[in-house]
């Protein structure tokens, strides 16, 4: 789990309240966070870039990270790097920091990641990640072509779906990986366990669920906790994490082009990190 993964609305508390996504961002960046992870499918990467230059933070402080849709990908090389490029104009950006395919679509995503490789080599990306991978489709990835080891796999990882096995092949052959639905939408937060634990240690349910796990993704990697770790690092975090919980799902799924932009945007808080623990882009 990466320090970065949290799924979360900046403002808003109701199913009906309306809230621009570009005064989100602008109020998440004036808080303090620094990473924010777009999506062609979220259809709000302009007001995510007007939010930016909102804020007015440089943009050598932002680590930007978009995903590229399953219908762009199965369209072809061409057109993903079409919608690259109006990802980097819709931010404001001439680079992007991390750009992933979003789901391995068959016959299709060897040679999206290959356009991406030529992005790289480019200029244009400086990491390049995958989304939603099992691990035969990474090997069929690196089997067709790639050069490039992908540098994140973004699955949903959190206490009640905890896949060991892919976890570890594919921190095995370089891949870091980085959580989705960590908090699984806030829909643990009453689970009789995770409420045990936090309660133990006079936290929130957000951080039973978070917290422990957080700190050894920041010492290098996602793993099960041995006996009396978790009680450990829990008193080891204390107050130095920050986690923000989810609070509203995005809008039912429709085509792209048929969806008003959503309100949730993925935003990731500034963490102050314990002494001697090193910084995780995840």
């Amino acid at each position: 789990m990466p320090a970065s993964a949290s799924s979360a609305v900046a403002a808003g508390t109701t199913a009906t309240e309306a809230v621009n996504p570009a005064d989100c961002v602008a109020k998440a960046l004036e808080l303090g966070y620094r990473f924010l992870d777009c999506a062609e499918f979220y259809a709000n990467e302009k007001a995510v870039g007007e939010g930016i230059a909102a804020s007015g933070v440089p943009r050598e402080q932002l680590f930007l990270a978009s995903k590229c849709w399953t219908t762009t990908i199965y369209d072809g090389p061409e057109a993903v790097q079409a919608q690259l490029e109006k990802t980097l104009a819709d931010l404001g950006t001439d680079y992007l920091d991390l750009y992933c395919i979003h789901w391995p679509v068959p016959g299709r995503h060897v040679a999206a990641y290959l356009q991406l490789e030529k992005a790289q080599a480019a200029g244009q990306v400086r990491s390049l990640g995958v989304s939603n991978y099992a691990v035969q489709d990474l090997d069929e990835l690196m089997a067709s072509g790639a050069t490039v080891t992908p540098s994140i796999n973004q699955i949903e990882i959190n206490p009640f779906l905890y896949r060991k096995e892919t976890i570890a092949a594919f921190e095995s052959r370089g891949v870091k990986m980085q959580s989705y639905r960590t908090l699984r939408d806030g829909k643990a937060f009453s689970d009789p366990a995770i409420l045990a634990t936090a309660q133990k240690h006079g936290k929130t349910a957000a951080r039973g669920c978070v917290a422990p796990p957080l700190l050894l993704r920041l010492r290098g990697g996602v793993r099960t906790l041995a006996e009396g770790e978790w009680e450990a690092l829990h008193e080891e975090a204390g107050d130095k994490l920050v986690v923000v919980g989810a609070l509203r799902s995005a809008p039912a799924v429709a085509p792209v082009s048929e969806r008003k932009q959503p309100t949730r945007c993925r935003l990731v808080a500034q963490i102050s990190r314990p002494s001697g623990v090193g910084r995780a882009r995840g």
